[in-house]
C-alpha cells in the first residue's frame, strides 16, 4: 500500500471526502477533490474551523460542495456555506450538544440527522436552521454512533446505538435500529451481538449503493455483520478476519462492485473483500498496528482510499490498498 502520512497530535480524527467540480481557465470542467478532516487536537494553533469545541464528525451537502456541517463535542452543530472559510452554530431545538454522528439525505439535502451522546437522535428538515428530537422507539439514553440512509428509499434510515451499561463494562446494550418513516419511529433490528453477556454495539453502518437490500455493520469487538434483507436479519461475515475490533466499514460505489473495506482498532488495520464480505484479506502492508477511526473512498476513483487513524494521522492509498 502506498501511503502518505500526515502526522498530527490528535485524540480522534474523522475523515470526509467530497468530489468538487472546479472550472478550468479554458472554461472546461475538471474533477478535483477536497478533503475535510475534523480533528480533536492538543494544540489548536493555526486551527481552521468552528470555535465551538472539538469536532467529532463532518458531512457535506451532496448538491452543493460549499455547504458543510460539523458535529462537535459539546457545542452542537456548525454549518459553513463557503467551503469551510467561516462557520456558524445551527442549534435551535437541539437539546443535546454532544454530537457523535451526522447523515444527510442524498435526495433532499436540507434533511439532516444528528446522533447524540445519550439523547438519541435529532432531525432537521431546513438545513440545520431548526431541529426536532426524532428518537421515538430508541432505548433510553441511546448513544448514536452511526447513521446510514438508504440511497434509493431515503425514508429508510439505520442507526447504530449503545445504551446504559454496567459502568462502561459489558453488557453494553448495543442495538441497531431501523426507521421506515424518515426517523419518526424506530424499531430494533439487530441486538445481542456476541450474546446476552456482551450485547456489543456498532460503530459504522453502510448501505450498498448498488443493492440497497445489502446493509453492513462494523461491530465494536465482534467483526463485520451483513444483512441481505434491508436490515431485518443479520449474520456475521468474518471469514479471514483475525482482528474483530471494527471501527469503519465502506462499500465501493462503482456499479456492480462487491468490494468492501473494514477498518479495525487493534492489530490488523484494514481488511478488504472482493465478494461482498464472504472472504476477507489483510490489506495492511507496512501499516500494521495502526488504529483506524474512519475510511473514505474518493468519489471519482474508488481505488483511492483515505484512512483517518489514531496513531498515524491520515493515510492514503491510490492502488485500492494492494496487500
Amino acid at each position: 500500500m502506498r501511503c502518505n502520512f500526515t502526522r498530527i497530535l490528535i485524540l480522534s480524527l474523522v475523515l470526509a471526502v467530497f468530489g468538487l467540480i472546479n472550472s478550468s481557465p479554458t472554461g472546461t470542467q475538471t474533477q478535483s477533490h477536497t478533503i475535510y478532516m475534523p480533528v480533536i487536537a492538543r494544540n489548536q494553533s493555526g486551527w481552521r474551523g468552528p470555535d465551538g469545541g472539538s469536532i467529532v464528525v463532518m458531512a457535506g451537502d451532496p448538491s452543493n460542495e460549499r455547504v458543510l456541517y460539523a458535529g462537535t463535542w459539546g457545542s452542537g452543530v456548525y454549518k459553513s456555506g463557503d467551503g469551510g472559510a467561516s462557520w456558524q452554530a445551527v442549534n435551535h431545538g437541539l437539546a443535546n450538544l454532544y454530537i457523535n454522528s451526522l447523515a444527510i439525505d442524498p435526495t433532499q439535502p436540507s434533511t439532516i440527522y444528528a446522533g447524540t451522546y445519550r439523547d438519541q437522535l435529532y432531525k432537521s428538515t431546513d438545513g440545520g436552521i431548526s431541529w426536532t428530537w426524532s428518537g421515538a422507539g430508541m432505548q433510553e439514553q441511546a448513544i448514536v454512533y452511526a447513521i446510514a440512509i438508504d440511497p434509493f428509499v431515503t425514508s429508510t434510515v439505520y442507526a447504530g446505538t449503545r445504551g446504559i451499561s454496567n459502568n462502561g463494562n459489558p453488557p453494553w446494550n448495543g442495538v441497531v435500529y431501523k426507521s421506515i418513516d424518515a426517523g419518526l419511529t424506530w424499531a430494533a433490528v439487530l441486538e445481542d451481538i456476541g450474546g446476552p453477556e456482551a450485547q456489543d454495539w456498532v460503530y459504522s453502518l453502510a448501505v450498498n449503493p448498488n443493492q440497497e437490500h445489502d446493509v453492513f455493520a462494523a461491530t465494536h469487538e465482534h467483526g463485520p455483520y451483513h444483512s441481505y434483507d434491508y436490515g431485518n436479519t443479520w449474520h456475521p461475515i468474518v471469514d479471514g478476519i483475525n482482528d474483530y475490533s471494527g471501527r469503519s466499514i465502506v462499500v465501493s460505489p462503482e456499479r456492480d462492485s462487491t468490494t468492501l473495506y473494514y477498518g479495525v482498532w487493534h492489530t490488523d488495520t484494514i481488511y478488504k473483500s472482493y465478494n461482498g464480505g464472504n472472504d476477507w484479506f489483510p490489506s495492511n502492508r507496512e501499516i500494521q498496528f495502526t488504529k483506524v477511526n474512519d475510511i473514505a473512498l474518493a468519489p471519482s476513483n474508488s481505488d483511492t482510499i483515505y484512512m483517518a487513524t489514531f496513531t498515524h494521522g491520515v493515510l492514503k492509498s491510490t492502488d485500492g490498498g494492494v496487500f
